[in-house]
């Protein structure tokens, strides 16, 4: 199972019999698998112009204009409120502008509806554009980069090293790439900028190991939660999962929510109790992290 797979499974989990969820996929990658799934999906993307028109970028090209839309001004092409699920996979590490695209993720999403997003942080040891570890943690435009790169390619790193030449070529073209396309950030302003437009932010790289690696390995099945949140975090990045707060009207129970309300009868009493448990399980997730 690759990240699309991992992806489309996630979408799967939350069907509801009888129930047409509506996708949006923030990059396109998984528009065709889900649709062949009977899934509602549509996607965007921008369109990056050298000299080919997007259609033959697509393993599907008739999608264009339809199911799948070009944003060549960064708004997201559909109405408010419009997807149940919003998913994306290797894309925010590409964002300069993520607070505006949250913007855009958080209107086009239906009230409680759910958003999931895989993509590598600044912390992640290996930068999967160009195959070197740690290359991304130098400065832009850094000098010193440029001389890492280099000597990562002497000593055979990297990847696209027959078609990009040289090794000198090599290292500019792959740092200019990342000055110009990448933009890294840390795992706890991710979190804060998430949980800025979205609610119930979430880290799910425990999963994603289990569902991703656990069928050919079995040690993958043994280990604690713990150890494989660190090393996807450290070898791939995060898994953020994140809801888009309901309207007011849809929960159905408010004195579950109002810690001043004394509820009068058993049933609220045992809802108050199960609060308290989630909020229980959280804290003791968050030690584990």
């Amino acid at each position: 199972m690759d990240n699309y797979g991992y992806l489309a499974a996630w979408v799967a989990a939350r069907r509801t019999d009888g129930v047409l969820l509506r996708v949006l996929d923030y990059g396109c990658g998984l528009v065709s698998m889900l649709r062949d799934q009977r899934v509602d999906c549509y996607g965007c993307d921008v369109f990056v112009n050298v000299g080919k028109p997007p259609r033959e970028y697509l393993s599907d090209g008739t999608l264009f204009g339809s199911v799948i839309k070009d944003m060549p001004d960064g708004r997201i092409p559909f109405p408010d409120e419009f997807f149940d699920i919003i998913v994306n996979n290797q894309v925010m590490e590409h964002v300069q502008d993520i607070e505006s695209t949250l913007a855009e993720l958080q209107r086009v999403a239906k009230p409680g509806g759910s958003l999931i997003s895989v993509f590598p942080h600044k912390a992640v040891w290996r930068e999967g554009h160009c195959g070197v570890a740690f290359v991304h943690w130098f400065p832009k435009h850094s000098r010193l980069r440029l001389y890492y790169a280099m000597a990562c390619r002497a000593l055979g790193f990297g990847y696209h090293k027959e078609r990009l030449g040289s090794i000198g070529a090599w290292a500019r073209d792959r740092c200019r790439y990342l000055d110009e396309q990448t933009f890294y950030r840390t795992l706890p302003e991710l979190r804060r900028l998430f949980g800025s437009y979205f609610e119930n932010v979430t880290q799910g790289e425990a999963n994603y190991a289990r569902q991703r690696f656990g069928s050919r390995y079995r040690v993958v099945a043994v280990l604690p939660d713990a150890v494989l949140v660190a090393l996807v975090r450290m070898a791939a990045g995060c898994v953020l999962s994140c809801e888009k707060k309901p309207r007011r009207g849809a929960v159905e129970d408010d004195t579950v929510f109002t810690p001043h309300r004394q509820p009068g009868n058993s049933t609220a009493i045992f809802k108050n109790g199960v609060v308290k448990l989630r909020e229980l399980a959280f804290f003791a997730t968050k030690v584990l992290e």
